[in-house]
């Protein structure tokens, strides 16, 4: 699950800054390794790696990101040598669980070579990782993580390279409400500012900021997407505390709507795509 390495490197640090600067909202980040039903109401805003195509929703590509073929260098040095795609039926394999796979995005090898089978599966990226550092064998990993440790190696850089796509995506009745309008921008913003890391397993030097001054995070009902259908990905959840900024026409879960845009200072309007 890419997802889950996607929030736990990329984005906790950066909406630890986001609720330092609102400290009245409060965000709940659910890295799944399944599907999440939002006709359930388990969600504000999720990011999926497949673009919903249903529901009154609101979607926007947050950005590419790339994956390689990785070994750890010693098992690399122990085993044959990786030249063609062919040789990869000397070496082992850690993956994801098939029968849990929650997305097709995720199907990489198939493409590359089918193994007979698997030293390791896991649903967690994270424990993939952990597996091949250990030199347990070899695994598509995201650059964003996989670059970072000199302990790992590419295998067959040109052959074993995918590109997949992170999509966010939120109920089109919520866009109005103010805690929304931040979380998404600042979200959109973060992202971008990771892009090369995203790509190339590059560290970005270009810091985070939300734009525009005063910025009010108003309250509103947990509005989540509409459609039935289930995404898979990251889930988020935005509420405020703030008792001041509770609109009349909306509790916490109730279905009724803020009769007026919520305030807020130098707002721009929020972006879809």
């Amino acid at each position: 699950m890419p997802t889950e390495g996607f929030g736990t490197l990329i984005l906790a640090p950066q909406l630890a800054q986001l609720t330092r600067r609102h400290p009245h909202l409060s965000v709940d980040l659910l890295a799944l390794p399944r599907m999440v039903n939002l006709s359930r109401r388990e969600a504000d805003i999720v990011i999926s790696l497949e673009r919903p195509t249903r529901g009154s929703v609101i979607v926007s590509k947050l950005s590419d990101y790339t994956l390689y073929l990785y070994g750890q260098r010693e098992y690399l040095a122990r085993k044959p040598l990786v030249a063609t795609p062919e040789d990869l039926r000397h070496h082992d394999f850690v993956s994801y669980v098939d029968d849990l796979l929650f997305t097709k995005e995720l199907q990489f090898l198939d493409a590359l070579h089918r193994p007979e089978r698997f030293a390791f599966r896991s649903t967690s990226i994270t424990a993939q990782y952990e597996a091949v550092r250990a030199g347990a064998g070899l695994a598509v990993l995201p650059a964003f993580l996989a670059d970072r440790d000199p302990v790992l190696a590419r295998v067959l850089p040109q052959q074993g390279r995918f590109t997949r796509t992170f999509w966010m995506s939120m109920p089109s009745e919520a866009k109005h409400f103010a805690r929304m309008q931040v979380t998404w921008a600042f979200l959109r913003e973060a992202v971008a500012a990771q892009h090369g890391l995203l790509l190339a397993g590059q560290r970005c030097g270009k810091a985070v900021e939300l734009r525009g001054a005063a910025v009010s995070v108003g309250p509103g009902q947990r509005q989540l997407h509409p459609e039935a259908a289930a995404l898979a990905g990251l889930a988020l959840h935005a509420r405020c505390c703030h008792p001041c900024l509770r609109p009349a026409a909306c509790t916490a879960r109730g279905p009724g709507r803020h009769p007026r845009k919520p305030a807020l200072q130098n707002r721009r309007p929020a972006r879809t795509a």
